[in-house]
């Protein structure tokens, strides 16, 4: 089950909106083929990866997320996510 249904764009703003909530959250290129896959306090860490001045921040177009109740069901639903990611492609999201 993906993460959420529709990407979002990584603004600001859109990640400003976000609850601060424990949760699973994908970031996609232009493309939206995922590069990273990450978790816990949602708001938090988007809006860290947005200001980040790093390769995956520039790379980052878009991204999507799904509410979680605990850091360990996020951790949980993050290493489905990467194994299934893996599975696929072969290796990891470019960033993970």
């Amino acid at each position: 089950m993906p993460v959420s249904k529709r990407w979002i764009d990584f603004n600001e703003e859109n990640v400003k909106e976000l609850l601060n909530t424990y949760g699973v959250y994908q970031l996609a290129d232009s493309k939206k083929e995922v590069i990273y896959i990450g978790e816990g306090k949602l708001r938090h860490n988007i809006l860290a990866d947005l200001f980040n001045e790093s390769e995956k921040t520039a790379s980052t177009v878009y991204f999507r997320y799904r509410e979680n109740n605990s850091k360990k069901s996020s951790k949980q639903r993050q290493n489905i996510l990467i194994k299934e990611f893996i599975d696929k492609h072969g290796k990891p999201p470019k960033f993970n």
